[in-house]
């Protein structure tokens, strides 16, 4: 496995509970994509949020939503803003 798929397949909790040891904005790599995770939650609300339309949300998430549905996380910025 290429990245951090191992220790992700094994424990996804403790390897994402680990992430905030590791500081604001995490670069993990599935198989060879770089995904930004962030872990303080003011940051989160500002990319989420206040700059929104500044982020795009990638090709993991084009190739996921289909499966996550309309979540917080998932849903595009007009459904997200109702």
């Amino acid at each position: 496995m290429v990245g951090h798929m191992g220790p992700l397949m094994r424990n996804p909790f403790d390897f994402f509970a680990d992430l905030r040891a590791s500081g604001n904005v995490i670069k993990i790599y599935i198989g060879k994509r770089p995904i930004y995770f962030l872990t303080n939650a003011r940051l989160a609300h500002q990319v989420l949020v206040k700059d929104a339309r500044s982020f795009r949300k990638g090709m993991v998430w084009e190739a996921v939503h289909p499966l996550s549905g309309n979540g917080l996380l998932a849903s595009g910025r007009e459904l997200h803003r109702r």
